[in-house]
């Protein structure tokens, strides 16, 4: 479809800059936004002895790189540092996650403000994308939570430098960056704050408005 004549509005620049670049396509770009009344930072922020990763674990959906995180926590487990794993994300886990050699919750699939509570309760999230930048680093970001993803084009594009740890897709890579995150309390805690900062800039009513002012220029420009 990318091939086809058509105008594009995409989520996000580095869609966008596809689309001008290597499709030829006319294009432009809105961003997506957390939901801050379900998305928002903890009044106080728990601590816990053995820190805790949310990880979105959605196999069904291959761009999620679901088996580079469970081969990276596996790694991590195997090096003999403790942490502990609360898994979500898919209702169809309970398998492969018998063969893990870290320890975990599995909590299926969450609601939006169950989501929220799981965020404001961890340490870190790790949420992977190996193509457009999704919502779900965003909705960890407004909640204050330290986000790890996959280093690309796609994502140095759409996060200002700071706002998420970027880890080389590579299990020892992707763990040595986890682990970074779960050692030094003031990266993560750095890391947490532009994130929720840059997070909170976004809302839908504003990306609503820019879809439709999208829509109205293009049109103008095609002579309707």
């Amino acid at each position: 479809t990318y091939h086809e004549d058509l105008d594009c509005i995409c989520a996000g620049p580095w869609l966008e800059k596809l689309m001008r670049e290597r499709y030829g396509r006319w294009a432009t770009h809105f961003w997506l936004a957390a939901d801050q009344q379900v998305y928002y930072p903890a009044p106080l922020k728990p601590t816990h002895e053995i820190p805790r990763v949310a990880f979105y674990a959605r196999t069904s959906t291959s761009r999620r790189a679901v088996e580079l995180g469970v081969l990276a926590l596996n790694y991590l487990a195997d090096s003999g540092l403790a942490f502990h794993v609360d898994v979500y994300g898919g209702d169809n886990n309970t398998q492969w996650l018998k063969q893990v050699s870290f320890n975990y919750t599995d909590h299926g699939v969450l609601s939006a403000e169950d989501l929220g509570y799981l965020y404001r309760s961890c340490d870190v999230g790790m949420v992977f994308s190996a193509t457009n930048y999704s919502l779900v680093p965003q909705e960890m970001m407004a909640c204050d939570l330290a986000v790890l993803e996959l280093d690309g084009d796609n994502t140095r594009t759409v996060f200002p430098e700071g706002t998420v740890a970027l880890a080389t897709p590579h299990p020892r890579l992707i763990a040595e960056r986890l682990q970074e995150l779960l050692v030094d309390k003031e990266l993560r805690a750095r890391t947490a704050k532009l994130g929720g900062e840059w997070a909170r800039l976004f809302d839908w009513q504003s990306t609503a408005q820019a879809v439709n002012q999208a829509i109205q220029q293009r049109l103008l420009e095609r002579g309707y």
